[in-house]
């Protein structure tokens, strides 16, 4: 019987010396600590910090007595309602957390590897899917860069809006170097929407959409500097369409 209540117990969450000196204070009634480090063979001490927990725990309960501390095991029913009070709380929590939860990180990302273009057309193409993408700007003035950092994410993009049927909904635009407008990236680009050119500064090639900016550029290897952040990316997209403004067709 005692070892099936302990492994109940243990099941529970108890620890091995949590559940010793539980059933010891069953088997006893009302105790010292002293009377339950002897009988259990734990340090006082030790002893002390396992009925603390036990009391947290609510299967111990504490009263001084003739000046003296005396611990007494709650009753089965009390120890019940006491994890019934618990569970009422953490179940009065979750939307709580819900929403903590729904609150979205900000981070800041670099990959300095060959491997550095992977897996910015996935975060993309899981936003159409969910049907959570509501625009793709792009901004490029390096056709090498562009084409072999954009085109398997443009592909991927064109199917995930055409198989989730938004495709009119993702407001998809580039603005490109002028050098870009015999690229045939740029055909691959208008299946998706809007091209105009511009003279830019910028050797990298950045992308901006819902909650996220990403620049790509190439010094002794591909980078990427990943920012998730939806004000920055709102800022981004901002400045996006000013410079859209004053493009060529």
């Amino acid at each position: 019987m005692e070892e099936e209540i302990s492994i109940i117990l243990k099941e529970y969450g108890l620890s091995d010396k949590e559940i010793k000196v539980f059933l010891f204070m069953v088997e006893n009634n009302s105790t010292t600590a002293y009377q339950i480090a002897n009988g259990t063979k734990i340090y006082k001490s030790t002893c002390y910090d396992v009925l603390e927990r036990l009391i947290t725990k609510g299967f111990v309960s504490k009263s001084v007595e003739k000046n003296k501390m005396i611990y007494s095991t709650r009753d089965i029913t009390e120890i019940l309602g006491v994890v019934k009070s618990k569970e009422e709380l953490l179940t009065s929590l979750i939307p709580k957390i819900k929403t903590l939860e729904s609150k979205e990180q900000t981070f800041v990302k670099h990959v300095d590897s060959e491997s550095a273009f992977l897996g910015i057309d996935s975060k993309i193409s899981e936003l159409a899917k969910k049907k959570e993408l509501t625009f793709v700007y792009m901004m490029g003035n390096n056709p090498k860069i562009t084409t072999k950092s954009s085109t398997i994410l443009i592909q991927r993009l064109i199917n995930e809006l055409s198989r989730a049927n938004i495709k009119n909904v993702v407001k998809c635009r580039g603005l490109w170097d002028p050098q870009f407008r015999k690229n045939d990236f740029m055909r691959k680009f208008s299946v998706l929407g809007d091209n105009r050119f511009i003279d830019l500064p910028s050797d990298a090639t950045t992308i901006i959409f819902d909650g996220y900016v990403v620049f790509f550029f190439i010094e002794d290897r591909p980078n990427t500097i990943e920012i998730k952040n939806r004000k920055v990316s709102q800022e981004m997209k901002a400045y996006f369409e000013n410079i859209w403004a004053m493009a060529k067709k």
